[in-house]
């Protein structure tokens, strides 16, 4: 008996967790947001899932509020294609600002993105994980240090990771993660 209502109350649950009238989410046009950004990978004899394992890991997303305006932006790092800032305008609209901010990530394949103000003046910097290619130099992972701007206007940023002794050419980071105290902030690449 004990066993019969322990699995009735598991049905009970699982049945009200389904019920829901409404989806949570729903998916939002390209035209609508303004968001456009695809990790799109193209295979070749090199770069494919058979010789290259981690083909389809994917890139990374940071959120923060890059021009300190109060809303939420977001920073996309691409593969094979250019990664891309996007500014928040508000009710779900964005604005690509890659170009304006300098955050392009240098024609790398970039695997990842950590959101930090690594130098401590109130503006939100990005660390990129730079991986796949056969140079050590493209493979340094990168610093971009928020330049400042007004506010909910266009931040720029100062690529700056041998200045900060973190472009470090790892044969393989896949993301990166930060670990700040109230003096320092390491970063680990993984």
């Amino acid at each position: 008996m004990k066993k019969l209502s322990v699995w009735a109350g598991l049905a009970g649950l699982l049945g009200g967790l389904t019920a829901c009238e409404q989806p949570l989410f729903s998916n939002l046009p390209a035209a609508d947001t303004g968001i456009t950004f695809v990790n799109r990978i193209v295979e070749n004899d090199s770069i494919n899932v058979l010789d290259f394992e981690y083909t389809y890991n994917g890139a990374g997303v940071g959120i923060g509020d890059f021009n300190n305006d109060g809303l939420a932006d977001v920073y996309f790092t691409g593969n094979q294609v250019a990664n891309q800032l996007y500014l928040n305008k508000g009710h779900l609209s964005f604005e690509n600002v890659t170009e304006k901010a300098g955050v392009a990530g240098k024609g790398r394949w970039c695997s990842g993105v950590a959101v930090v103000d690594i130098n401590a003046d109130g503006w939100l910097d990005l660390y990129v994980c730079a991986t796949v290619s056969k140079s050590p130099e493209r493979r340094e992972n990168l610093l971009y240090i928020n330049q400042t701007c007004q506010p909910g206007g266009t931040p720029t940023f100062r690529e700056m990771g041998q200045a900060y002794g973190v472009a470090t050419a790892v044969i393989r980071p896949m993301r990166p993660f930060l670990i700040t105290t109230m003096t320092v902030t390491w970063i680990y690449t993984y």
